[in-house]
C-alpha cells in the first residue's frame, strides 16, 4: 500500500518535531474565524503533519485564508472502528459549510466534517 504524504515537498521545509503550546481561543458556535495561512499552520505541525495528534489533511489547505463561522465544538467523539467514546483533550471545532470533498480519499462521498485545531484559526470580528 502506498504511503500518503500530507504536505507537498515544496511546503515541508519548516515542520516542527514537537507540538508547542498555543493560546486556547475557546471558540464557540457562531463566532467568526479565519483559517490561518498554510505556512502558519505548517509551523505548528510535527514530523507526521499533526498538531496534538490531529492531521492537517491535504483537503484542508484550500480553506486557508478564508473566513467561516464556527458550527460546533468537538469535545466527545465515537470511533467507528471500535465503538470507543473519547473525550478530546485539545480543542477542535467544526466550521460551517466545510466538509471533506473526498478527492484525497478515492472519491469518498461521505462529506465528513473536518476537525480544526484552534491553533489553525484566527478569531475575527462578527461584523
Amino acid at each position: 500500500m502506498m504511503e500518503k504524504t500530507y504536505l507537498t515537498k515544496e511546503k515541508t521545509t519548516e515542520i516542527n518535531s514537537s507540538s508547542p503550546e498555543y493560546e486556547t481561543l475557546n471558540l464557540q458556535p457562531g463566532e467568526m474565524v479565519e483559517v490561518k495561512s498554510f505556512e502558519e499552520i505548517s509551523a505548528t505541525l510535527d514530523e507526521n503533519q499533526k498538531y496534538k495528534g490531529l492531521y492537517f489533511m491535504p483537503e484542508m489547505e484550500k480553506f486557508c485564508g478564508k473566513k467561516f463561522r464556527i458550527f460546533k465544538r468537538a469535545e466527545i467523539i465515537k470511533l467507528e472502528s471500535t465503538g470507543e467514546v473519547r473525550k478530546l483533550t485539545c480543542p477542535a471545532v467544526f466550521l460551517e459549510g466545510v466538509y471533506c470533498d473526498g478527492e484525497n480519499h478515492d472519491g469518498c462521498d461521505r462529506s465528513c466534517f473536518l476537525f480544526w485545531r484552534e491553533v489553525w484559526l484566527r478569531r475575527i470580528s462578527n461584523t
